[in-house]
């Protein structure tokens, strides 16, 4: 009885992901498109945001506040023209992180520098290199292998992998919400 009250719990598997993600996102030795699409990943986790709903939001529609990143939804399932609402708000709170913060520098990466350019969509396919973009949006497909990939890879801070190969197709481009 009293080893059970001692042992000390491992965090649910959501925090370690998303520590996980975050030290991807600030960690400046790896390539421009890992660090990206993990900020991706975070963001859509913070906001309660769908793939489908980053297809409406364009990097140069993103801002950084005071308090964290705001920006507009152009089209969701919920918005658009022939909706009750045509525009949506999405804000993410710089307080929003589990090992280390993360927003910041993140978006730094798709405001500035090769991920940057005007666009209506935020998610795009990475150059051969992962140093940049070629120009065309990212789909569904796309955004799934990605996820897969960089879950793949997550380790905990003592560089265990965090998934199984099994448990990889558990996580969608639908499941951050």
């Amino acid at each position: 009885e009293e080893d059970k009250d001692n042992r000390k719990q491992a965090p649910p598997l959501c925090l370690l992901l998303l520590g996980a993600l975050e030290r991807l996102v600030t960690d400046a030795s790896l390539p421009l498109f890992h660090r990206a699409y993990a900020w991706y990943r975070c963001f859509r986790h913070w906001a309660s945001l769908r793939y489908d709903d980053t297809a409406g939001l364009a990097p140069q529609a993103l801002q950084l506040r005071a308090r964290g990143v705001f920006g507009l939804l152009r089209r969701t399932k919920t918005s658009g023209p022939d909706k009750h609402l045509a525009i949506l708000p999405v804000f993410v709170s710089q307080d929003a992180w589990v090992s280390r913060p993360w927003l910041r520098e993140g978006f730094e990466l798709w405001t500035t520098g090769p991920l940057s350019y005007a666009r209506g969509h935020l998610l795009v396919l990475p150059t051969p290199d992962l140093q940049g973009a070629i120009g065309k949006r990212a789909r569904y497909s796309d955004a799934a292998g990605f996820s897969r990939s960089l879950l793949a890879a997550l380790t905990d801070e003592n560089g265990a992998r965090l998934l199984l190969p099994g448990a990889l197709s558990f996580w969608t481009e639908h499941s951050d919400r």
